[in-house]
Order: C-alpha cells, then sequence, then structure tokens
C-alpha cells in the first residue's frame, strides 16, 4: 500500500543554500504563532520588512496582520545553510512551538 506522503507530494527544491527562519509573533494571531521561510544568507531582515508589508510587498499577508494586531513580530531562530527541503521538513512537523526559542524560555519575550 503506497503511503499518502509520495514523493510527489513533498517537492524538492534543487541545491541552493541560504537561512531558514522562524518569526515568533510573541503570542497567539488566531490559529498561528510562528511563521517559518527561508531566504538567501544575510537576507533574513529584509525578507522580515517584506513580510510586515504583506503580499504586495512579496511578504505574507499572515505576518503582516499578527503585527498589525499589536503583536510583537521578530525573527527568533535561524538555521544557516540549510535548503527549502530543510524549511519543508520543519514545516510539515507542523510543530514550531517546539524550535522557537521564545517558547521555550530560551529568549525573553517581547
Amino acid at each position: 500500500m503506497a503511503s499518502k506522503f509520495t514523493s510527489a507530494a513533498t517537492p524538492t527544491y534543487p541545491g541552493q543554500e541560504g537561512t531558514v527562519y522562524l518569526i515568533c509573533f510573541g503570542g497567539a494571531f488566531h490559529h498561528a504563532r510562528h511563521y517559518i521561510g527561508w531566504c538567501k544568507e544575510g537576507e533574513e531582515e529584509r525578507r522580515l520588512s517584506q513580510h510586515l508589508g504583506g503580499k504586495k510587498s512579496g511578504g505574507s499577508n499572515l505576518v503582516k496582520a499578527a503585527a498589525e494586531a499589536g503583536l510583537p513580530v521578530r525573527i527568533a531562530r535561524t538555521w544557516t545553510g540549510k535548503s527549502r527541503n530543510f524549511e519543508r521538513a520543519i514545516k510539515n512537523q507542523r510543530n514550531a512551538p517546539r524550535f522557537c526559542p521564545c517558547c521555550n524560555g530560551e529568549l525573553p519575550s517581547e
């Protein structure tokens, strides 16, 4: 019997390494407390700015809406030298708080 999680359901992204980042909202925005993304190394702050601008700026409407709701939004953790496959693996676990130093008491919350 074939698994419902076939290779066709899990895309692979060729080669390029960069930084996977975890954005913590400092509280719940509806269902979400985190956003996980990938960018070229050294561009994390630029990506956060794009996210805060929403889709029209090449970012995430979720991050923009969380910030507009008054939640502190910050990059809480990064993994450098990682691929988009690593980003997908983290997202597929659906357990971002496990990786968040803010939520685990390793960093002070804002």
